[in-house]
C-alpha cells in the first residue's frame, strides 16, 4: 500500500465501488476478490491490463509449482513481466491465503479475471 494518504483514499474508494458492483452483479461471496483486484489495479496497472488481455496466465501464476524463470522467460511475454512477478507482494495478491476464509482468499482464477477485468465470463 502506498504511504500517500490520497493514494490510500483512492484505493479505499475503488474497493468500495468494486464491492458494490459485485453485490449488484450477484457476486456477494467474492468479497476478497474485488478487494485484491482493486489493489492490483491501483498498484500494478500495467500488469493488470496485461492479465486482462491474457486471462489464462493467472492459472500459471497461481500454480503451486510456479517458477517465474521457467514460466515467463522466453514465453512470448513482455520483458517487464518477469521482474514484476518476482515480487512476493504481487504473487501474494494473486494466490491469496487459502487457510483464511475471512475474505474468501483463494487464488484468483481465470473466471475472476474475466469478471473483475471484463465484467463477464465468455459463454456464461
Amino acid at each position: 500500500m502506498p504511504a500517500n494518504p490520497r493514494s490510500i483514499k483512492r484505493i479505499i474508494n475503488a474497493i468500495e465501488l468494486r464491492k458494490e458492483i459485485a453485490k449488484i452483479e450477484g457476486h456477494n461471496s467474492l468479497l476478497g476478490t474485488p478487494v485484491r483486484w482493486t489493489i492490483l489495479e491501483q498498484s500494478y496497472p500495467e500488469f493488470t491490463a496485461y492479465l486482462i488481455s491474457n486471462p489464462s496466465l493467472i492459472t500459471t501464476l497461481t500454480a503451486d509449482t510456479f517458477d517465474a524463470e521457467k514460466s515467463i522467460v522466453g514465453k512470448n511475454h513482455p520483458d517487464w513481466l518477469y521482474d514484476c512477478v518476482k515480487q512476493g507482494t504481487l504473487l501474494a495478491l494473486l494466490k491469496g491465503n487459502e487457510h483464511d476464509d475471512s475474505l474468501d482468499e483463494k487464488p484468483l482464477t481465470e473466471k475472476d479475471v474475466y469478471l473483475m477485468g471484463r465484467g463477464e465470463v465468455p459463454g456464461a
